[in-house]
């Protein structure tokens, strides 16, 4: 395994057994073209400072896209579909939806006496959901073209407490101990999970080894399934018995940056071989026997936009598009054509509920995982995701910097993300309160990023990739770790927004921090002890200056 750079320190060529990749880039050093080890070209162009304009792959369109004035993407063209995109003002989906109509032609629908929620049973937009948001910025309610209508609620503490269909038996509740760990409603939520290993939950039971590794799972009387694990606690092999027989194998292996780059199962009788290629640590091809699927992400993220297949002996490929929700999970595939070819259902912690189309496979989940159909584990970069209970089968590879709870995903799968397998829990994210100009007066906002310790411009670049809708560039003014940074990083966020004059002197469009958030109080009481404190400090660095 080999990495090559230029004297500007940007990766040129990535060369594993798998083959090579070679990456281009311009003047303010966006990334132009890279290079598949078959020789395609996957081109990107931009305009501005770094705003993707356009996909293409070897001249073949991929995607169009067209943004508004802050260069957030407002229209991306898919196949014969153009999917649309609308946001709050605090910058969240608000809504999108897919229609047949060309760009050119959305006017006919996009009546500016209507507004775009309204446009939900338009014959023309075959995909439509909305998104509505309760006063802490949780995901409270999405109504859905195809889905109808979800309705969530939390505890206090953000987690999620329950989320209801209308129908009983869609609807799913939650109770969790004090580790966040998942409980059965007849257990007393004071029981000790200890070592936060789950060993019964519903009809499961759970076994782990001395390395904190699930071992063997127990779905009922009918069900079991075994894990085997190399040195480095990777599961590379996995057995499932239904009835007494064998119903799958599969064995896995990985690079040596941990990375999986093949796996060969067998499912009744039927096997299969896939091999991985790999962009940094975003999985960017698969390969099977006689086929290939080469996969689009949005610029900077997990989140899928296209899929390009490859089959011997035809002489065009297939591109297939993503259609994904707030958080970038995949709900829809269509094709070229605009045809939905793959639909799913989800419960609320990553479990497909039902597949709706299923015309054409499609394995990908919460973003940067992977569903293996022989387990029903989801594959998540360096370790593998249970959706059933949602959490990991094994203990996170960065220990305690990724949480309390070595086994937790996150605790709540409807606004955070953990593509790499590490670290999702808010509470064990980097905090941080930023100010900077735009539209000619201050913004002040708040920005985190999972994982603790990261520095605040590491965490102001996940924030905002990049900043030409600035006019002077965001700079950290506060950051913290955890909860405690948390509750400092939302409080100050409102206490410089009313420094700086409010609504009326500042281009935020909303108060941060409004008077019906629950949390006001305690955001409020840690910043305003911050500001003490740092008062305090700078008054004994005078006097002993002296």
């Amino acid at each position: 395994m080999e990495f090559a750079y230029d004297l500007l320190g940007r990766l040129t060529t990535e060369t594993t057994p798998q083959g090579a990749l070679a990456y281009d880039y311009d003047p303010l050093s966006n990334l132009t073209t890279l290079t598949l080890p078959n020789g395609q070209h996957l081109n990107n162009l931009y305009y501005g400072s770094g705003h993707l304009h356009q996909l293409n792959l070897d001249g073949q369109l991929i995607s169009d896209m067209e943004r508004d004035d802050l260069h957030r993407e407002v229209y991306r063209t898919q196949g014969k579909l153009t999917s649309c995109f609308g946001y709050d003002s605090m910058g969240r989906k608000a809504w999108q939806y897919a229609t047949t109509l060309p760009a050119e032609k959305l006017s006919q629908i996009q009546n500016p006496l209507i507004k775009p929620e309204r446009y939900v049973e338009h014959a023309y937009n075959p995909i439509h959901r909305r998104y509505e948001y309760d006063p802490t910025g949780e995901l409270s309610r999405t109504l859905d073209k195809l889905r109808g209508e979800t309705q969530y609620e939390y505890e206090a503490n953000g987690q999620l407490l329950a989320r209801n269909t209308g129908r009983v038996v869609d609807g799913e509740e939650f109770r969790y101990d004090a580790a966040a760990n998942r409980l059965n409603f007849n257990t007393s939520r004071f029981d000790h999970v200890k070592d936060n290993r789950l060993r019964q939950w519903a009809n499961h039971e759970y076994k782990y080894d001395a390395w904190g590794n699930l071992i063997e799972k127990v779905v009922g009387i009918v069900r079991w399934q075994t894990f085997t694990y190399d040195c480095e606690n990777r599961l590379v092999k996995t057995e499932t018995m239904a009835d007494t027989q064998v119903e799958s194998t599969s064995n896995y292996q990985y690079d040596s940056l941990g990375r999986r780059v093949a796996k060969q199962s067998e499912i009744k009788g039927q096997t299969d071989h896939k091999r991985f290629l790999w962009q940094g640590l975003r999985m960017l091809r698969e390969e099977s026997p006689g086929q290939s699927s080469l996969y689009i992400y949005e610029l900077g993220s997990y989140a899928p936009l296209a899929r390009v297949d490859e089959k011997e002996g035809e002489v065009e490929n297939k591109v297939y598009y993503f259609h994904t929700d707030q958080i970038g999970t995949p709900l829809e595939m269509t094709d070229a054509e605009g045809q939905i070819v793959w639909q799913a259902k989800y419960r609320a912690w990553g479990a497909v509920e039902k597949l709706v189309v299923n015309e054409v496979e499609q394995n990908l989940r919460f973003q940067g995982q992977y569903f293996d159909v022989e387990t029903g584990l989801h594959y998540n970069t360096f370790r593998y995701y249970d959706p059933e209970i949602g959490r990991f089968i094994t203990q996170d590879p960065i220990s305690i910097i990724g949480g309390a709870n070595l086994y937790q995903y996150a605790h709540n799968p409807l606004s955070w993300l953990d593509p790499l397998g590490w670290a999702g829990n808010p509470a064990n994210a980097t905090h941080i309160t930023y100010e900077g100009i735009k539209n000619g007066k201050p913004y002040v906002g708040y920005a985190s990023k999972p994982g603790l310790v990261h520095s605040a411009e590491d965490v102001l670049k996940y924030r905002y990739p990049n900043t030409s809708g600035f006019n002077q560039a965001p700079r950290p003014i506060f950051v913290g770790d955890g909860q405690a940074g948390k509750n400092t990083a939302r409080g100050l966020e409102q206490r410089v927004f009313e420094d700086r004059g409010g609504l009326e002197k500042t281009s935020n469009r909303q108060t941060p921090v409004g008077m019906k958030n629950p949390n006001r109080n305690n955001y409020l009481t840690a910043a305003d002890e911050y500001r003490a404190k740092a008062a305090g400090a700078k008054l004994k660095t005078g006097a002993s200056g002296c």
